[in-house]
């Protein structure tokens, strides 16, 4: 019996040999978010030539750490996002038969169970043999199982998910962008209710003194409400904003995680701008203009057609990549001008710090000068995250993410 199962591992290892070479590949588990050891690193958005725009390769430890970095969005798209697994697991099920790697990782869980009945202290030499194979099969069959990739997939649907991934990394980026800002707002909203409620508190001693009327105590409780109610709606929006990151990038949306700053602009990167070479770019990479081009045209009138189509959307690119670049150059002028206004708003409240620690001013003034400082500030970072977000944008069109419609 045991002469059998030795021959029938020995067998088996032969199969495994000439298996690898046919090509069957599937995953070792159901994509359903869990992170894929393959995949680490991912791949960026796809030039003409079919090679990829190298991303920062960042580990699962990384990944899970419990902290958000903005550089991690698209490596979380890649092994966490639903939807892009999801799509993913549909296109390996179809090309690359999931079923037969799921049998792979089947039968190799298999035989190491019949390799832990064979294990012993006393094992004689021929029992240690079957054991060793049953083991190396099981081995074999589990990498073989673990080896799919996208390198595998048609060049098309190689494309359809590089271009779904950088859709939703851009989704995200996007909305921690807003994320951020929306921080210094909600700052802003919470010492506006603080300011409030001194000048409602101060109208009601006024009229208790006699020095003020009552229309003006319901007025200064209305500005409280007010300011209270939109408090409340920057942090809703705050809440939601986290909630949806952290949905599309796997977690659910109660994780504790914490969501990094995004760093202040590279002002590097305008330099490194031309805008002549990356319209080029643009129009090699294009999505769309990928799609227009590999569409058939049969006879000469689609053929022309085709032609006058894929020139009219070239000239709609690059006049969208100027765009870009006009708007990326305004929000470096509107950041400037915001990061001035800043300095000046630090030094007024540098000098309404050390007033108020010698009791020249009161309280209502303290905070009305708190208030504009916040305010100067939270213009400088929304003014730092639009400029921030134009470079991304007018990026990701030289990348090929561009909607050639203008839309």
């Amino acid at each position: 019996m045991r002469r059998k199962q030795w021959v029938m591992a020995a067998a088996l290892s032969a199969v495994l040999a000439s298996s690898f070479s046919a090509n069957v590949y599937a995953a070792s588990k159901p994509m359903t978010g869990a992170y894929d050891e393959a995949d680490d690193g991912g791949t960026g958005p796809v030039l003409d030539d079919g090679t990829d725009v190298q991303e920062e390769e960042i580990s699962k430890e990384v990944l899970e750490d419990g902290v958000l970095e903005y550089r991690e969005i698209g490596a979380r798209i890649e092994n966490y996002n639903t939807s892009y697994k999801e799509t993913k697991t549909l296109y390996t099920s179809n090309y690359l038969s999931l079923d037969a790697g799921k049998e792979l990782a089947k039968e190799a869980s298999s035989l190491m169970e019949d390799a832990k009945d064979l294990k012993s202290d006393d094992m004689d030499a021929e029992t240690r043999e079957l054991y060793e194979n049953y083991k190396d099969a099981a081995q074999a069959l589990r990498k073989e199982a673990q080896s799919l990739t996208n390198d595998e997939l048609p060049s098309d649907q190689q494309v359809s998910l590089r271009q779904m991934k950088n859709n939703l990394t851009k989704t995200v980026q996007n909305m921690m962008i807003q994320y951020q800002s929306a921080l210094s707002q909600a700052e802003l909203a919470d010492k506006n209710v603080e300011l409030a409620a001194a000048g409602a508190e101060s109208s009601e001693r006024k009229v208790q003194l006699g020095m003020s009327s009552q229309e003006e105590a319901l007025e200064a409780q209305k500005n409280l409400y007010e300011a209270q109610n939109s408090a409340q709606q920057a942090h809703a929006g705050i809440e939601n904003l986290r909630q949806n990151i952290l949905i599309l990038l796997g977690w659910d949306a109660d994780s504790q995680v914490q969501i990094a700053p995004i760093p202040e602009p590279d002002m590097g990167r305008i330099a490194q701008m031309n805008l002549e070479q990356d319209k080029k770019a643009a129009v090699s990479a294009n999505y769309d203009l990928r799609s227009i081009r590999s569409s058939s045209a049969v006879g000469a009138v689609a053929r022309t057609s085709k032609k006058r189509n894929v020139s009219m959307t070239e000239q709609t690119v690059e006049m969208q990549v100027e765009k870009l670049y006009a708007e990326v150059t305004a929000d470096k002028q509107a950041y400037d001008a915001a990061v001035s206004a800043f300095e000046a708003a630090q030094q007024t409240m540098d000098g309404a710090e050390r007033q108020y620690s010698l009791g020249m001013i009161g309280k209502t003034e303290y905070l009305t000068a708190q208030v504009s400082y916040l305010n100067a500030r939270a213009a400088k970072d929304s003014a730092s995250m639009e400029l921030f977000k134009g470079m991304e944008d007018y990026d990701w069109a030289v990348k090929g993410l561009i909607v050639s419609n203008g839309g």
